[in-house]
């Protein structure tokens, strides 16, 4: 298959993040993410390991996927213009083919505020 675009515009790639142009065998990405968004802005560091929450270790819930192959489309994409705002955490932005694709994103958000939702001080 041929596949050609005449313009990419991208304004940010980061954390592990992949512009694949041409065909691939195998797409593999993983990215694990702690967030922590505090009111008061003290980290200390190594407080939030992953080990610490399941989320991080335990099987996907997608369980055992099945390969199906079917040919979709014709044997030639085109597009204008990839006008894309982001790139990140371990995000793959591919043109061309692939044959084999697993991507994992694992996300812990921690909120933590110093103020009780009817503001008062804990």
């Amino acid at each position: 298959m041929t596949s050609t675009v005449n313009h990419v515009l991208i304004n940010t790639l980061s954390f592990s993040s992949v512009i694949q142009i041409g065909d691939s065998a195998l797409i593999d990405s993983h990215s694990n993410i702690i967030a922590v968004h505090r009111e008061v802005e003290v980290f200390f560091g190594q407080e939030a390991p992953f080990e610490h929450y399941s989320i991080f270790y335990r099987p996907s819930a997608a369980g055992r996927l099945t390969m199906i192959n079917h040919l979709l489309h014709p044997t030639e994409n085109h597009a204008e213009t990839i006008n894309i705002v982001g790139i990140s955490a371990s995000s793959v932005l591919h043109v061309g083919d692939s044959s084999h694709v697993r991507m994992v994103s694992r996300t812990k958000h921690i909120r933590q505020f110093y103020h009780t939702p009817d503001g008062f001080k804990k």
